[in-house]
């Protein structure tokens, strides 16, 4: 079983980080995926090996590696600084999991908020969904809607990518942003190939005016 392999790997401490490490490089994706649950279960003791991967290693490895920095629950500022710098990688599956990383600081550290007001311009969308969703993360948990950055999301609504429009209309939603803000922008759904799946996940009140 996965979760006692990882409990096992966690009280080995630091001898388990150099191999861990080194699978965060593996294939297949599952074993990096394990190796960043592992190292993160470890804590600060594999925060020097995966800052490493992290500045060294391949784009797949990065990823694992922001990863691994976001799932742990230690070492805020040397954790945050690792996932600002990727959040810069050239590799938008880092920069995608920088997004998440950041959005999981409690509280928001500035900086943080800086690189993920500057994800919802990413060339890519899957990372501007992740800095949409890590937004407003952050506005439910920390309970400040005014750092959220509705002029943004409101441009977003007009986002040539359907998921893009999707998370930020939701989030709007969540805001108290009216129906006839947010409904435009999700009438797409229904022409989308999986719409019976996806319109489940839209706010009742606009789901009901546009089904």
């Amino acid at each position: 079983p996965w979760e006692e392999t990882l409990r096992d790997l966690a009280a080995m401490g630091s001898s388990a980080v150099p191999h861990l490490a080194a699978q965060l490089e593996g294939e297949p994706p599952v074993r990096r995926q394990f190796a960043s649950r592992a190292l993160a279960r470890i804590g600060e003791a594999a925060l020097p090996a995966v800052l490493e991967v992290l500045r060294q290693g391949s784009p797949e490895g990065r990823a694992a590696a922001a990863r691994a920095i976001w799932l742990m629950e230690c070492c805020p500022r040397k954790a945050l600084t690792g996932l600002l710098r990727a959040a810069e990688d050239p590799d938008p599956e880092v920069r995608r999991e920088a997004m998440w990383g950041l959005g999981s600081r409690e509280p928001l550290p500035k900086a943080a908020e800086r690189r993920l007001r500057g994800g919802l311009r990413d060339a890519e969308a899957r990372v501007r969904v992740a800095a949409v969703m890590s937004l407003g993360r952050m506005t439910a948990r920390q309970r400040v809607p005014e750092r959220v950055p509705r002029a943004e999301l409101l441009r977003l609504l007009q986002d040539p990518d359907l998921g893009v429009r999707e998370v930020a209309a939701l989030t709007l939603w969540d805001l108290g942003e009216p129906d006839r803000t947010i409904l435009p922008p999700l009438l797409p759904t229904l022409q989308d190939p999986y719409a019976a799946g996806r319109t489940a996940q839209l706010p009742g009140p606009a789901l009901s005016m546009i089904v």
